[in-house]
């Protein structure tokens, strides 16, 4: 399955304290604001993209297993091997996080499409509406 790449925004989570968070921008809604799929909720836990799609949820929390995995592995063979273990490690972990996380909002688009996930994201938080101007690009994120 490609997975399809979807730009990474930052905005304000409603009832955080105005703690930036990453999202996507589903659309702009006129007067109730732009809405925004927040991907950090999305690995709140496999529940949450199981009731979008079977099976989503637990193979997202598989892979995040299998990202953490393969750098703790790395740091034991840069202890017990090679010094140079851990960097072989590293990418491979950012490499599967970066597919890991768009495969999981590729998963709630789709649920999203199809009208069955909206209900399941809401209730976890992961949709919200946030005025057009305080999302933020990469680029702008404060640091």
């Amino acid at each position: 399955m490609a997975v399809r790449k979807y730009p990474i925004h930052y905005a304000p989570k409603p009832g955080k304290g105005g703690s930036l968070t990453e999202v996507v921008v589903m659309g702009n809604h006129g007067d109730d604001g732009t809405l925004v799929l927040d991907v950090s909720a999305l690995f709140a836990g496999p529940r949450v993209l199981n009731a979008c799609r079977k099976g989503a949820g637990t193979a997202v929390w598989f892979w995040q297993m299998f990202a953490m995995g393969a750098f703790i592995a790395s740091v034991v063979l840069a202890f017990t091997w090679h010094w140079w273990a851990v960097v072989g490690g590293m990418v491979l972990a950012a490499v599967v996080h970066t597919h890991n996380k768009q495969a999981a909002i590729e998963f709630a688009m789709q649920a999203l499409a199809n009208g069955k996930g909206s209900s399941a994201l809401s209730s976890a938080g992961a949709l919200f509406f946030t005025p057009a101007e305080s999302i933020l690009t990469s680029a702008k994120r404060p640091q």
